[in-house]
């Protein structure tokens, strides 16, 4: 569990996204757009739970439990909506709505790491609930809006082809 709270300390965690990322901007569009509303719905999500922190500020269980064992480092934030837990959901939305069942591998890795914030004295389970639904709001907003700039465009396209058309007469 502490794993999943604290990943993206370990190098080779940092290695591996790295070359995940290359990939899908180098495989095609469809990853590579996928990639770019991944990282629009986490800097969303992270956004949304710092609004929360400073909007309706909330212990974590190690500020004011002191028999909970923390299994991560603390931190002065607080803990009102978890950014661990949005961020993955975010990433878990996206992913699952433009790859499909290869978004699956990203729903269990949001949810293990929700469970892992508890688990390691963090957050409070409805911290990372909030934290859950930051980050299906921040996925479904940025996959929608993207498909709204799409179709905007395509149609813009189409006025333009048709306008470029020769007329008869």
């Amino acid at each position: 569990m502490r794993f999943f709270s604290e990943a993206m300390n370990y190098p080779s965690v940092k290695i591996f996204m790295a070359l995940l990322a290359i990939g899908m901007i180098a495989r095609g569009c469809r990853t590579r757009h996928a990639f770019i509303q991944a990282i629009l719905a986490f800097l969303v999500a992270n956004g949304l739970t710092d609004l929360f922190k400073a909007l309706h500020p909330e212990h974590r269980p190690f500020q004011e439990l002191h028999d909970v064992v923390m299994w991560v480092g603390t931190s002065p934030s607080h803990g009102t909506a978890s950014a661990h837990s949005a961020n993955m959901a975010a990433l878990a939305v996206v992913f699952t709505y433009r790859l499909r069942w290869w978004g699956t591998p990203w729903i269990i890795v949001a949810i293990v790491t929700g469970f892992s914030r508890v688990f390691c004295g963090a957050h409070y389970p409805h911290q990372v609930l909030l934290g859950w639904a930051c980050g299906l709001l921040a996925g479904t907003i940025i996959t929608k809006v993207w498909d709204a700039v799409q179709a905007y465009r395509e149609k813009q396209s189409g006025l333009l082809a048709d306008a470029n058309q020769p007329t008869k007469g």
